[in-house]
């Protein structure tokens, strides 16, 4: 993986941001984030950095239901008519 950052332009500054994702996110986690960029064939900080994020993240919590007087009781329409008509330029008589 360094070397394939390091043959990039800006390779070792590249190289230098991942490395500081080791002091905030553990060598492990950076360690697969890493893994995952080089199965996927996209070996760049940002792909790295990206992967250690999710890694880091939380899981998302569950959905809450909706409460029957919150939901949507008609679906509103698309009046196309109604845009057309605010498009039209009109002139002054």
């Amino acid at each position: 993986m360094k070397n394939k950052l390091l043959k990039t332009v800006r390779g070792d500054r590249a190289f230098v941001e991942v490395l500081l994702a080791v002091t905030s996110h553990g060598t492990e986690l950076v360690s697969v984030a890493c893994d995952l960029a080089l199965e996927a064939g996209a070996v760049t900080a940002p792909v790295i950095l990206n992967h250690v994020l999710r890694l880091a993240s939380p899981a998302r919590p569950a959905s809450i239901g909706v409460a029957s007087n919150l939901e949507l009781q008609s679906e509103p329409r698309a009046d196309c008519e109604r845009y057309d008509s605010l498009r039209q330029v009109r002139h002054a008589g």
